[in-house]
């Protein structure tokens, strides 16, 4: 390593040398001033402030003629801190002290008034062309952090959206109310709708809708709904372990989702034989959904619409979000649709679970109620629904209230005059965490 020290040092003097032979004797001129001071910025000797030890130093040591990397991160970190001027001012002065002209072999050269005035601020331009650009990426560091701090602020000023949890308390309400055309007939028709709505042992809605071209098809929907209601009743533990635990379990909710489909059929069988007539004269459809703490089962045969609600928090204001369960269930003409009967086979039966998280309300109509309150494809639910559901969970929604909407003329108004039937299930609500 003493070896390569004395070589450089060497090579270092040979330089010296030749660069005092070529500089000429006589006094400088101001442009050859000036080239020595572009020539002093390219190099700048920064080992010591003292202008004798320096020159020692120089004759011993090999010249460094680029800066250390701790002497830049040291001047990039003064640059970040201080201000342009009181920079390029330090610049300057340090410029000044390690000036080879005045500190170096080379005797001082004394400049006139006006040219000694100016030489500062030609080191000050100079030196500021790198001070400038620190300054610049000191400038853009902070826009940058000001821009995230204004992003953030943005972000927490806008109001979080948060789900409202549904609570353990649910309240239940059903009604069905003989349509219109029913009661313009030669011959009174009674209601053939039936619809059930329960909060215990657990969230229930249910609603069976008879064909109108069964002549005791309101016997066969009112079977139906008293007997699958008494039913789950029975099997709570069959349905608490599938509807009250995380596991989701398809195959075993659409085995017990056929379950209840064949209860409901052997319930029709035995109207048929009780009554001496054909099955066919009791078929209705079915809907209806039951909730778990963690799923909720749902199972929907021919026309009608299960709905689903979930609120939200925005900016402090309640929003209600209302889905449909299940396809529409329409057939290729109008008013052809699937019923519970002999001809039913599995794949007419629709069924799933789905999370009951954030699901707060329930509801289950006939398609007398669902022409009016959910679009033709199930993509929309009137907001009807939703304020029903809110009156329930506070105690305030009447058998009434829903028979006055039945019958009101913009309901009723171009409409077939069907029966309406609707089961409501509203669960109260608790603040999210």
């Amino acid at each position: 390593m003493r070896d390569q020290n004395s070589k450089s040092s060497k090579a270092c003097g040979t330089l010296t040398l030749k660069k005092k032979n070529a500089e000429p004797t006589q006094p400088q001129t101001n442009s050859a001033i000036a080239a020595n001071e572009a020539q002093v910025h390219t190099i700048q000797p920064v080992d010591s402030l003292d202008p004798v030890k320096s020159t020692e130093k120089k004759q011993s040591e090999p010249t460094e003629l680029v800066p250390s990397a701790g002497e830049l991160t040291a001047e990039l970190t003064a640059s970040l801190v201080t201000t342009p001027v009181d920079k390029m001012r330090s610049s300057a002065a340090q410029q000044a002290e390690h000036d080879p002209v005045t500190s170096g072999e080379e005797p001082p050269v004394t400049l006139p008034a006006s040219e000694s005035k100016t030489q500062p601020e030609q080191l000050e331009t100079s030196q500021g062309c790198t001070d400038i650009s620190s300054v610049k990426v000191a400038d853009a560091i902070a826009t940058e952090i000001t821009q995230s701090d204004e992003q953030d602020q943005l972000i927490q000023q806008q109001p979080a959206v948060r789900n409202m949890l549904p609570g353990v308390h649910w309240q239940a309400l059903a009604e069905a109310v003989v349509g219109l055309a029913h009661r313009d007939a030669a011959s009174p028709l009674p209601c053939q709708d039936s619809a059930n709505a329960s909060c215990k042992p657990r969230a229930l809605v249910i609603v069976a809708d008879g064909a109108g071209s069964s002549a005791v098809s309101e016997i066969g929907a009112q079977a139906l709904v008293t007997g699958l209601s008494r039913l789950l009743n029975t099997l709570e533990q069959q349905a608490s372990i599938l509807l009250d635990r995380p596991e989701l379990d398809e195959k075993k909710s659409r085995d017990f989702s056929l379950l209840l489909v064949k209860h409901a059929l052997g319930i029709l069988q035995d109207l048929s034989s009780q009554h001496r007539r054909p099955l066919k004269y009791f078929r209705c459809t079915l809907l209806l959904a039951v909730h778990g703490k963690h799923n909720t089962l749902w199972l929907k045969i021919g026309d009608g619409a299960l709905v689903g609600e979930q609120i939200s928090l925005n900016g402090g204001q309640r929003q209600s979000k209302l889905f449909t369960l299940g396809e529409v269930g329409k057939g290729e003409f109008a008013n052809l649709t699937t019923f519970v009967d002999d001809h039913l086979q599995p794949s007419d039966v629709q069924s799933g679970l789905y999370p009951s998280a954030l699901l707060t309300g329930l509801a289950a109509m006939s398609d007398g109620a669902a022409d009016r309150l959910v679009a033709n494809d199930g993509s929309r639910v009137a907001c009807r629904v939703s304020d029903w559901l809110d009156q329930l969970r506070s105690g305030k929604l009447k058998r009434r209230t829903l028979v006055r909407a039945f019958y009101a003329d913009d309901f009723t108004k171009g409409t077939t005059g069907d029966d309406c039937s609707i089961a409501l299930a509203a669960c109260e609500l608790t603040q999210p965490g």
